[in-house]
């Protein structure tokens, strides 16, 4: 094997910027483990959140229906209340 200096310094020096970009890699994947973490928790809040509004939706739906169902009801009522008036009167 021949030794050349330069050769010798560049790989030793390669072997420091490896070791260096190792580091960084493992230092970026810690960091994107928890970044996927902080994700998951958010993706399983805003799920929660999803389902809690979705199911008070269908509730308000609900009284809206029966409110709307109160409202037919009472103007049926004073329909036919004005209708008997009008008999009476005739």
């Amino acid at each position: 094997m021949i030794f050349v200096p330069g050769v010798v310094k560049c790989t030793v020096y390669s072997e420091s910027l490896k070791e260096e970009r190792i580091d960084k890699l493992k230092k970026e994947i810690e960091n994107l483990r928890v970044s996927r973490r902080i994700l998951m928790y958010l993706v399983e809040r805003l799920e929660k959140e999803k389902q809690q509004l979705e199911l008070e939706n269908k509730k308000l739906q609900k009284n809206n229906y029966r409110y709307a169902q109160t409202i037919v009801q009472k103007n049926i009522e004073i329909v036919e209340l004005k209708a008997d008036r009008e008999k009476e009167y005739v």
